[in-house]
């Protein structure tokens, strides 16, 4: 014997007690909130990995500039202070370029120390932007899309007393 189906509840109590598509309503409301998690810790990951690489171009600048700046102007074309700095600016230019999404045109690099004293700690602090490309989550890293990254680093500065 074949029994009918139930007719569909009609508008009234009938409809709020229907549970037909109850996880469907809850994959929407949070699906979306789980993808949008998602690709945020993506690009924190990012960022994290873009920090290490301003890091390792710090311990780069610090490291050219105890090689560079002390060393004999006769080894360089151009023997001016000026053209060794860039030196060091280049070597940190050089390790950003590790990430596509380092804008090397904004690289600065600040060098501090004691150029004079053997041994003596130099110090550089490297600063450059990056973009935050991950898609829907960009705004994190503010309007324009770029964050300013910092590091420092510090070597001992290698000149013999004359």
């Amino acid at each position: 014997m074949i029994t009918p189906r139930p007719a569909r509840p009609t508008l009234g109590v009938g409809v709020l007690r229907d549970e037909r598509g109850a996880a469907y309503a809850e994959t929407l409301v949070t699906l979306p909130l789980i993808l949008v998690l998602f690709l945020a810790l993506y690009q924190y990951v990012y960022v994290c990995a873009a920090d290490l690489i301003m890091e390792r171009a710090a311990a780069a600048a610090v490291r050219a500039a105890i090689v560079f700046l002390p060393d004999s102007p006769l080894y360089y074309d151009d023997p001016s202070p000026e053209t060794r700095q860039q030196l060091v600016a280049q070597a940190a230019r050089l390790v950003l370029m590790a990430s596509k999404n380092f804008d090397t045109s904004s690289v600065r690099v600040n060098l501090s120390g004691d150029r004079s004293a053997a041994f003596g700690p130099m110090k550089a602090s490297v600063e450059a932007l990056y973009d935050c490309s991950v898609f829907l989550v960009e705004g994190f890293c503010g309007a324009d899309r770029k964050v300013l990254l910092r590091a420092e680093a510090t070597l001992p500065h290698q000149r013999d007393n004359p």
